[in-house]
Protein backbone atom coordinates (compact mmCIF):
# COMPACT_ATOMS: atom_id res chain seq x y z
CA UNK A 1 0.00 0.00 0.00
CA UNK A 2 1.41 3.64 -0.98
CA UNK A 3 1.75 6.10 2.26
CA UNK A 4 -1.06 8.41 2.99
CA UNK A 5 -2.04 11.03 0.56
CA UNK A 6 -1.34 13.64 3.10
CA UNK A 7 2.40 13.09 3.35
CA UNK A 8 2.88 12.37 0.39
CA UNK A 9 0.97 16.35 -0.92
CA UNK A 10 2.94 17.51 1.75
CA UNK A 11 6.41 16.12 -0.02
CA UNK A 12 4.95 17.54 -2.61
CA UNK A 13 4.64 20.75 -1.19
CA UNK A 14 8.17 20.94 0.01
CA UNK A 15 9.78 19.85 -3.29
CA UNK A 16 8.36 23.60 -4.66
CA UNK A 17 11.00 25.18 -1.60
CA UNK A 18 13.95 22.97 -3.90
CA UNK A 19 15.59 24.65 -6.71
CA UNK A 20 14.47 23.48 -9.82
CA UNK A 21 17.79 21.75 -11.21
CA UNK A 22 17.84 19.52 -7.99
CA UNK A 23 14.01 18.86 -7.16
CA UNK A 24 13.57 15.79 -9.70
CA UNK A 25 16.19 14.05 -7.33
CA UNK A 26 15.27 15.48 -4.01
CA UNK A 27 11.75 14.24 -4.28
CA UNK A 28 12.58 10.74 -5.30
CA UNK A 29 15.27 10.65 -2.61
CA UNK A 30 12.53 11.80 -0.28
CA UNK A 31 9.76 9.63 -1.58
CA UNK A 32 12.08 6.71 -1.08
CA UNK A 33 12.39 7.39 2.61
CA UNK A 34 8.64 7.85 2.87
CA UNK A 35 7.62 4.41 1.20
CA UNK A 36 10.41 2.81 3.42
CA UNK A 37 8.85 4.44 6.56
CA UNK A 38 5.21 3.33 5.56
CA UNK A 39 6.40 -0.04 4.79
CA UNK A 40 7.42 -0.41 8.39
CA UNK A 41 4.95 0.89 9.69
CA UNK A 42 2.30 -1.69 8.13
CA UNK A 43 4.68 -4.14 9.44
CA UNK A 44 4.21 -2.43 13.40
CA UNK A 45 7.50 -2.31 14.05
CA UNK A 46 7.85 0.80 16.64
CA UNK A 47 9.37 3.38 15.14
CA UNK A 48 11.01 6.22 16.88
CA UNK A 49 9.54 9.05 14.29
CA UNK A 50 6.18 9.39 13.39
CA UNK A 51 4.60 10.52 10.12
CA UNK A 52 4.90 14.59 10.90
CA UNK A 53 8.38 14.48 12.35
CA UNK A 54 9.56 12.57 8.57
CA UNK A 55 7.51 15.60 6.71
CA UNK A 56 9.28 18.56 9.67
CA UNK A 57 12.14 17.00 8.33
CA UNK A 58 11.86 16.81 4.59
CA UNK A 59 10.84 20.80 4.99
CA UNK A 60 13.88 21.43 6.24
CA UNK A 61 15.97 19.59 4.23
CA UNK A 62 14.31 21.50 1.52
CA UNK A 63 15.10 25.17 3.06
CA UNK A 64 18.34 23.42 3.46
CA UNK A 65 18.52 23.07 -0.45
CA UNK A 66 16.84 26.36 -1.27
CA UNK A 67 19.15 28.59 0.79
CA UNK A 68 22.02 26.77 0.19
CA UNK A 69 25.31 29.66 -0.26
CA UNK A 70 26.22 27.54 -3.56
CA UNK A 71 22.74 27.55 -4.83
CA UNK A 72 22.66 31.54 -4.07
CA UNK A 73 25.72 31.39 -6.04
CA UNK A 74 24.09 29.81 -9.20
CA UNK A 75 20.70 32.41 -8.85
CA UNK A 76 23.54 35.59 -8.55
CA UNK A 77 25.29 33.75 -11.48
CA UNK A 78 22.09 33.82 -13.55
CA UNK A 79 20.87 36.48 -16.21
CA UNK A 80 17.37 36.68 -14.72
CA UNK A 81 19.40 38.28 -11.81
CA UNK A 82 20.15 41.35 -13.51
CA UNK A 83 16.63 42.24 -14.10
CA UNK A 84 15.50 41.20 -10.80
CA UNK A 85 18.27 43.58 -9.48
CA UNK A 86 17.27 46.31 -11.73
CA UNK A 87 13.59 46.25 -10.55
CA UNK A 88 14.50 45.95 -6.93
CA UNK A 89 16.53 49.37 -7.55
CA UNK A 90 14.00 50.99 -9.02
CA UNK A 91 11.34 50.09 -6.29
CA UNK A 92 14.08 51.32 -3.99
CA UNK A 93 14.33 54.88 -5.17
CA UNK A 94 10.42 55.68 -6.01
CA UNK A 95 9.94 54.32 -2.47
CA UNK A 96 12.16 56.57 -0.94
CA UNK A 97 11.63 59.46 -2.94
CA UNK A 98 7.85 59.14 -3.04
CA UNK A 99 7.40 57.92 -6.45
CA UNK A 100 10.10 60.05 -8.69
CA UNK A 101 9.14 63.54 -7.07
CA UNK A 102 11.90 65.45 -8.07
CA UNK A 103 11.97 63.68 -11.75
CA UNK A 104 7.99 64.33 -12.06
CA UNK A 105 8.54 67.70 -11.25
CA UNK A 106 10.89 68.29 -13.24
CA UNK A 107 9.02 66.66 -16.16
CA UNK A 108 6.09 68.69 -15.54
CA UNK A 109 7.94 71.98 -15.93
CA UNK A 110 9.49 71.12 -19.11
CA UNK A 111 6.02 70.11 -20.37
CA UNK A 112 4.47 73.83 -18.92
CA UNK A 113 7.50 75.39 -20.81
CA UNK A 114 5.89 73.93 -24.05
CA UNK A 115 2.86 74.84 -23.44
CA UNK A 116 2.90 78.16 -21.85
CA UNK A 117 5.15 80.94 -24.39
CA UNK A 118 6.52 83.46 -21.40
CA UNK A 119 7.46 86.65 -22.65
CA UNK A 120 10.06 87.52 -20.29
CA UNK A 121 13.41 85.22 -19.55
CA UNK A 122 12.02 82.01 -18.06
CA UNK A 123 13.91 80.94 -15.08
CA UNK A 124 12.47 77.43 -14.86
CA UNK A 125 14.43 76.74 -18.10
CA UNK A 126 17.95 76.81 -15.70
CA UNK A 127 16.17 74.05 -13.49
CA UNK A 128 16.17 71.96 -16.48
CA UNK A 129 19.44 72.62 -18.11
CA UNK A 130 21.17 72.33 -14.67
CA UNK A 131 19.64 68.36 -14.89
CA UNK A 132 19.52 68.01 -18.59
CA UNK A 133 23.21 68.67 -19.65
CA UNK A 134 25.22 66.31 -16.90
CA UNK A 135 22.45 63.25 -18.21
CA UNK A 136 23.57 64.19 -21.93
CA UNK A 137 26.91 64.03 -21.02
CA UNK A 138 26.68 61.07 -18.88
CA UNK A 139 24.19 59.22 -21.71
CA UNK A 140 27.55 60.40 -24.46
CA UNK A 141 29.65 59.35 -22.55
CA UNK A 142 28.85 55.95 -22.05
CA UNK A 143 27.90 55.34 -25.39
CA UNK A 144 31.33 56.25 -26.50
CA UNK A 145 32.70 53.72 -24.03
CA UNK A 146 30.17 51.10 -25.16
CA UNK A 147 31.12 51.41 -28.67
CA UNK A 148 35.07 51.15 -27.91
CA UNK A 149 33.62 48.24 -25.01
CA UNK A 150 31.96 46.28 -28.12
CA UNK A 151 34.94 45.80 -30.25
CA UNK A 152 36.18 43.09 -27.65
CA UNK A 153 32.89 41.07 -28.12
CA UNK A 154 32.18 38.80 -30.80
CA UNK A 155 28.57 38.50 -32.02
CA UNK A 156 26.59 35.73 -30.87
CA UNK A 157 23.06 35.73 -31.29
CA UNK A 158 20.41 38.66 -30.92
CA UNK A 159 20.04 37.09 -27.36
CA UNK A 160 23.79 38.25 -26.29
CA UNK A 161 23.31 41.57 -27.20
CA UNK A 162 19.78 42.11 -26.60
CA UNK A 163 20.80 40.55 -22.89
CA UNK A 164 23.69 44.01 -23.09
CA UNK A 165 21.45 46.30 -24.14
CA UNK A 166 19.38 45.82 -21.79
CA UNK A 167 21.88 46.58 -18.61
CA UNK A 168 22.83 49.23 -20.57
CA UNK A 169 19.66 50.86 -20.92
CA UNK A 170 18.90 50.13 -17.40
CA UNK A 171 22.41 51.42 -16.03
CA UNK A 172 20.80 54.88 -18.52
CA UNK A 173 17.73 54.77 -16.28
CA UNK A 174 18.25 53.91 -13.14
CA UNK A 175 21.64 55.61 -12.48
CA UNK A 176 19.95 59.29 -13.61
CA UNK A 177 17.01 58.43 -11.25
CA UNK A 178 19.37 58.05 -8.57
CA UNK A 179 21.24 60.78 -8.81
CA UNK A 180 18.32 63.61 -9.50
CA UNK A 181 16.50 61.90 -6.64
CA UNK A 182 19.49 61.20 -3.73
CA UNK A 183 21.74 64.35 -5.41
CA UNK A 184 18.44 66.84 -4.88
CA UNK A 185 17.72 65.53 -1.28
CA UNK A 186 21.49 65.93 -0.71
CA UNK A 187 21.66 69.45 -1.68
CA UNK A 188 17.91 70.62 0.28
CA UNK A 189 20.03 69.97 3.53
CA UNK A 190 22.98 72.79 2.85
CA UNK A 191 22.25 76.23 3.69
CA UNK A 192 24.71 78.23 1.98
CA UNK A 193 23.90 78.76 -1.66
CA UNK A 194 27.56 78.54 -2.25
CA UNK A 195 28.04 75.55 -1.11
CA UNK A 196 25.11 74.10 -2.35
CA UNK A 197 26.67 74.88 -5.97
CA UNK A 198 29.61 73.58 -5.37
CA UNK A 199 28.11 70.28 -3.86
CA UNK A 200 25.82 70.00 -7.17
CA UNK A 201 29.08 70.41 -9.40
CA UNK A 202 30.73 67.29 -7.25
CA UNK A 203 27.58 65.38 -7.57
CA UNK A 204 27.47 66.20 -11.46
CA UNK A 205 30.86 64.66 -11.89
CA UNK A 206 30.48 61.89 -9.83
CA UNK A 207 27.33 61.29 -11.64
CA UNK A 208 28.90 61.31 -15.28
CA UNK A 209 31.91 58.88 -13.87
CA UNK A 210 29.24 56.46 -12.28
CA UNK A 211 27.69 55.96 -15.76
CA UNK A 212 30.77 55.45 -17.22
CA UNK A 213 32.33 52.99 -14.74
CA UNK A 214 28.80 51.23 -14.82
CA UNK A 215 28.96 50.63 -19.06
CA UNK A 216 32.34 49.61 -18.83
CA UNK A 217 31.07 46.87 -15.64
CA UNK A 218 27.81 46.24 -18.21
CA UNK A 219 30.92 44.97 -21.21
CA UNK A 220 33.26 43.38 -18.72
CA UNK A 221 30.37 41.45 -17.24
CA UNK A 222 29.24 40.41 -20.77
CA UNK A 223 32.30 39.06 -21.60
CA UNK A 224 32.68 36.50 -18.80
CA UNK A 225 28.96 35.27 -19.66
CA UNK A 226 28.13 32.23 -21.39
CA UNK A 227 26.85 32.76 -25.06
CA UNK A 228 24.68 30.05 -24.95
CA UNK A 229 22.67 30.42 -21.39
CA UNK A 230 24.02 34.04 -20.26
CA UNK A 231 25.15 32.59 -17.19
CA UNK A 232 28.09 33.92 -15.58
CA UNK A 233 31.52 31.54 -15.88
CA UNK A 234 32.75 30.23 -13.46
CA UNK A 235 36.31 28.29 -12.28
CA UNK A 236 38.90 30.75 -13.58
CA UNK A 237 42.47 29.68 -14.54
CA UNK A 238 44.94 31.34 -15.45
CA UNK A 239 47.24 29.96 -18.42
CA UNK A 240 49.79 30.83 -20.91
CA UNK A 241 52.66 33.92 -20.45
CA UNK A 242 52.89 37.72 -21.20
CA UNK A 243 55.80 37.14 -22.88
CA UNK A 244 55.09 34.88 -24.90
CA UNK A 245 53.14 35.14 -27.91
CA UNK A 246 52.56 31.85 -29.06
CA UNK A 247 50.41 31.53 -25.74
CA UNK A 248 49.38 34.33 -24.18
CA UNK A 249 47.87 35.31 -21.07
CA UNK A 250 44.35 34.26 -20.78
CA UNK A 251 41.67 33.61 -18.40
CA UNK A 252 39.71 30.20 -18.74
CA UNK A 253 36.50 29.44 -17.36
CA UNK A 254 33.23 27.13 -17.58
CA UNK A 255 29.92 27.47 -17.93
CA UNK A 256 28.56 25.82 -15.50
CA UNK A 257 25.60 23.91 -17.44
CA UNK A 258 28.40 22.86 -19.37
CA UNK A 259 28.16 24.80 -22.70
CA UNK A 260 31.21 25.46 -23.12
CA UNK A 261 34.52 27.49 -22.33
CA UNK A 262 36.24 30.67 -22.76
CA UNK A 263 39.53 31.47 -22.87
CA UNK A 264 39.18 35.14 -21.70
CA UNK A 265 42.60 37.33 -23.07
CA UNK A 266 44.58 39.07 -20.81
CA UNK A 267 45.51 41.86 -23.53
CA UNK A 268 43.69 43.23 -26.00
CA UNK A 269 46.78 43.51 -28.27
CA UNK A 270 47.99 40.03 -27.33
CA UNK A 271 45.45 37.90 -28.17
CA UNK A 272 41.52 37.31 -28.57
CA UNK A 273 39.18 35.92 -26.34
CA UNK A 274 37.90 32.14 -27.81
CA UNK A 275 35.08 30.21 -26.73
CA UNK A 276 34.81 26.37 -26.90
CA UNK A 277 31.72 24.71 -27.41
CA UNK A 278 31.37 21.51 -25.22
CA UNK A 279 28.91 18.71 -26.91
CA UNK A 280 26.29 17.03 -25.00
CA UNK A 281 28.39 14.15 -23.34
CA UNK A 282 30.51 16.92 -20.98
CA UNK A 283 27.21 17.76 -19.64
CA UNK A 284 26.81 15.08 -16.82
CA UNK A 285 29.90 16.28 -15.44
CA UNK A 286 28.30 19.71 -14.04
CA UNK A 287 25.68 18.19 -12.49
Amino acid sequence: MPAPLSYRALLRIAGWLVPERSRAEWHEHQSANLANWWLLVERGELLRDDGPALCRRAFADAVAHRFDATELQHVLRSPMFVPAAAAAALLLIAIFSHGFGVTRSVIDVARDMRTRVVPAYDFRGDRIFVYAAPILLAVTTGLALLGMGCLSLRARGWRYWSFLAFKVFAVFVITPLFWIEAGTATRSHITSEGWRVTAGLIIAIGFVIAVGRAVIWCVADQRRRCPSCLRRLVLPVTVGSWASQFEPSATEMLCEDGHGALALADSEANGQDRWTELDRSWKAMFH
